[in-house]
């Protein structure tokens, strides 16, 4: 391991500590998850009966079909994918950050704003890059 890669624990630790401060200002958000885009929980808060492990396979493996899917009609990557259903929405957002290949899924009730869902994840996504480069490379 090279010494500018973070430890998984201290990743986890970034990780947790961000969505859970995510969670006291994002009203809309009822549940989150950050795992790596190969299917591995790193943090969660997950208010009703979740498997954290399993949903990060799920999402992995959405991704891999989205980003397929983007690849073939000639838009590059997928950055977010958005699913709704009766029950509410689940949002996946990828966390760009130099060392890490992460991802976000969250939960939202069916009344949420979507707009303003997907903007609060990008920039709950900025604050862990962030947090994340900060650990990389202390000052």
């Amino acid at each position: 391991m090279s010494s500018s890669v973070v430890p998984r624990s201290d990743v986890s630790n970034v990780c947790q500590l961000r969505i859970e401060r995510f969670l006291t200002r994002a009203a809309e958000i009822e549940g989150i998850l950050v795992s790596t885009r190969d299917g591995f929980e790193v943090a969660s808060c997950l208010g009703r009966k979740m498997v954290p492990a399993k949903l990060a396979a799920m999402s992995s493996s959405m991704l891999a079909v989205a980003d397929a899917l983007a690849q073939s009609g000639g838009v590059q990557a997928c950055d977010n994918i958005v699913i709704e259903g009766e029950q509410g929405r689940i949002l996946l957002v990828g966390i760009k950050s130099e060392q890490h290949d992460l991802m976000i899924t969250a939960f939202c009730s069916p009344q949420a704003s979507l707009g303003r869902a997907l903007w609060s994840l990008r920039e709950c996504s900025k604050e862990i890059a962030q947090a994340l480069h900060a650990v990389e490379r202390p000052s």
